[in-house]
């Protein structure tokens, strides 16, 4: 959703670097979201401090600092990354649950 919003919202405002700055903060701010609800569901869940993987943490650093670069600089090129890197998060999840299903 956040790709395809470019196309809407660029020929609504008429400018294409507004709304990939617009998308870029949107991205952001579903990165904090994703974190605070695997925070809360971990606590909820009782799960305790399971710890952080480190290959999770940098790709979501990635795509954070992809998204405030987006939205400062307003380029094609860092909002792709940012959607580049949004999108392994959740392929690095499925991988996690295959995994995890070889040895059950």
């Amino acid at each position: 959703m956040i790709a395809l919003s470019t196309i809407p919202l660029s020929t609504t405002t008429g400018d294409l670097t507004l709304a990939l700055r617009i998308c870029g903060a949107i991205g952001i701010l579903f990165i904090f979201s994703g974190v605070g609800l695997l925070l809360r569901r971990q606590r909820v869940l009782g799960l305790g401090q399971a710890g952080l993987n480190p290959v999770i943490v940098v790709i979501d650093l990635a795509a954070l600092a992809a998204g405030v670069a987006t939205v400062v600089i307003g380029s094609v090129g860092l909002f792709e990354w940012e959607l580049l890197f949004l999108l392994a998060r959740p392929m690095l999840a499925f991988t996690f649950v295959l995994a995890s299903l070889r040895h059950a």
